[in-house]
């Protein structure tokens, strides 16, 4: 079963917003598994892109991702409104 994973920057302080330094990287934590973990304890491979990147690439719909994350493909069939999204 495949199940997705979820990443979100990790914050010492909920209430105040982290503030990045363009040579500051953030701590990902994955939650796959369905547990905390960080990225590098993840037996996983990640892509992490940033908004800047997203812009950079003309990321303007879903589909667009596959242009800036390697070995994502996305495929849909004109019968069905969904799409179906595969990672190798």
């Amino acid at each position: 079963m495949v199940s997705p994973a979820l990443a979100q920057g990790a914050s010492t302080d909920k209430a105040t917003p982290a503030v990045g330094r363009a040579d500051q990287i953030e701590e990902i934590v994955v939650t796959a598994r369905r547990r905390e973990e960080r990225s590098q304890l993840t037996p996983v491979s990640l892509t992490a892109i940033n908004q800047e990147s997203l812009v950079a690439a003309n990321v303007q719909r879903s589909s667009d991702l596959t242009r800036v994350a390697p070995n994502l493909t996305a495929s849909w069939a004109i019968s069905t409104p969904t799409t179906s999204w595969a990672a190798r």
